[in-house]
């Protein structure tokens, strides 16, 4: 088999290569923990096999979004391969990068905004990158356009491959549904052997180059998200208040912002602490929805001085429309008259305020949510899988409120919620009844 020069496979990812190499099977799924070298193995494939297979081979490497595809896996992964092998190229097709081999052989990177382009070509490998973020009605897409005839020197025809690599999501995405339960996701029907998935769990430990100080971080993270980023577990976000929040859904990377986003105007919130941490949020406002996007700030131990100081710093000039902040009169005071950040007290009733905010998460008829969180704002994410219900005591049923932990990022993004939603003490949709009526805890 021909894996280029200067790179050494682990043992797992050599028997996986060579399955890819000499069986050729048609669908393939690589599935598990963060950064545990899944996607290394299919992209050293790609370019073996288009070595080995070279008359009329075209492959397309898919993600959500184009920008997302050129910022990830063609930069970090397809770009530094394509530049240590010999008579490759690449160049820009539409702003899509386009890897060409020597012998004319084409490795295109795309997203799946740009659907009819994609749908006008024929491939002999369709590789979607990070599929827990592609509709099934996307994949299912891609099907008819695997009829592209690829052979090799001595004529031999490489099989169209359908590949697929992924961090894990909830049991019943659609993903561990066909290619887990082998289970067709639209109709129930059971998998005929043909239509069957060849699929490799991984975790962070079978990628040996990576740092003793990731593993344990991973190790660190809330139950669920240890779960899918260490142990690559599909799994269900049961007990906490935000179950309906999916990663796949409800994050976004550079590379995916919206249109309009350079003159959209920015929205903050603010929740107070020492001790506990001190959380400032910012997000743009477009068509109503909420982009949360670093730089944020998640910190404890520091006064309120110094986090003054660093707001305006990763402001950079972009004054907000508005800040929502808890209701701290001393430290509003100080923000607002020692560095000029001008606040407003937030609407505090918890109950009523997690019922906004999961109406902003919840998916509309097209599949569309009102709240979107950068994938970098790692305490952001880990609180969403950490904020759960009162659990009961002995005796008693559990109260129907949240349990007062992990949840400063969750108060600064109800603030922030019921504010974008116009709701504020003494509107009918108040309800002094709430025994958490402008924050009692």
């Amino acid at each position: 088999m021909i894996a280029p020069a200067q790179f050494r496979f682990t043992p797992k990812q050599s028997r996986v290569y060579n399955t890819l190499m000499t069986r050729h099977p048609p669908y393939c799924l690589m599935h598990g923990g963060a950064r545990s070298g899944k996607s290394v193995v299919f992209a050293r494939s790609l370019f073996a096999l288009a070595t080995l297979y070279p008359n009329n081979f075209k492959a397309i490497v898919i993600r959500k979004r184009l920008k997302a595809a050129r910022e990830t896996i063609f930069k970090d992964t397809l770009r530094p391969i394509a530049k240590s092998l010999k008579g490759w190229t690449i160049r820009s097709e539409n702003q899509s990068p386009v890897i060409e081999g020597p012998k004319g052989q084409i490795i295109m990177i795309a997203g799946m905004d740009q659907m009819d382009d994609i749908l006008g070509d024929e491939y002999v490998i369709a590789w979607i990158n990070e599929g827990r973020q592609v509709s099934y009605s996307d994949h299912i897409a891609l099907e008819d356009r695997m009829a592209r005839v690829v052979k090799s020197e001595d004529g031999e025809v490489l099989p169209p491959m359908r590949w697929m690599d992924t961090n894990p999501s909830f049991r019943h995405h659609w993903i561990h549904r066909l290619c887990l339960e082998s289970i067709e996701p639209e109709d129930g029907r059971a998998l005929e052997a043909s239509e069957r998935w060849y699929t490799k769990h991984w975790t962070p430990e079978d990628n040996p180059h990576l740092s003793v100080g990731f593993i344990e971080r991973l190790k660190r993270l809330p139950e669920i998200r240890r779960r899918r980023m260490y142990s690559g577990d599909w799994c269900n976000n049961e007990g906490a208040v935000y179950d309906i929040f999916q990663e796949d859904i409800h994050t976004w990377a550079w590379g995916e912002e919206p249109a309009g986003w350079e003159s959209a105007p920015t929205v903050e919130g603010i929740d107070f602490g020492y001790n506990d941490p001190f959380v400032w949020l910012r997000a743009k406002l477009i068509d109503r929805v909420q982009w949360f996007y670093p730089p944020f700030i998640y910190k404890s131990g520091v006064i309120v001085e110094e986090h003054a100081k660093m707001i305006k710093r990763h402001r950079a000039g972009i004054e907000p429309m508005w800040v929502v902040a808890d209701h701290a009169a001393g430290d509003r005071a100080t923000l607002n008259e020692r560095h000029g950040i001008e606040t407003i007290p937030a609407y505090k009733p918890i109950v009523e305020g997690v019922g906004v905010t999961k109406e902003l998460l919840r998916p509309d008829d097209l599949g569309a949510v009102r709240m979107m969180v950068h994938e970098d704002m790692e305490e952001v994410l880990n609180e969403f899988f950490s904020y759960v219900w009162e659990p009961p005591r002995e005796g008693r049923k559990a109260k129907e409120v949240p349990r007062d932990l992990d949840n400063h990022a969750m108060d600064t993004m109800r603030y922030m919620s019921m504010e974008v939603e116009g709701i504020r003490a003494g509107d009918a949709k108040a309800s002094k009844t709430d025994p958490f009526f402008w924050g009692a805890i």
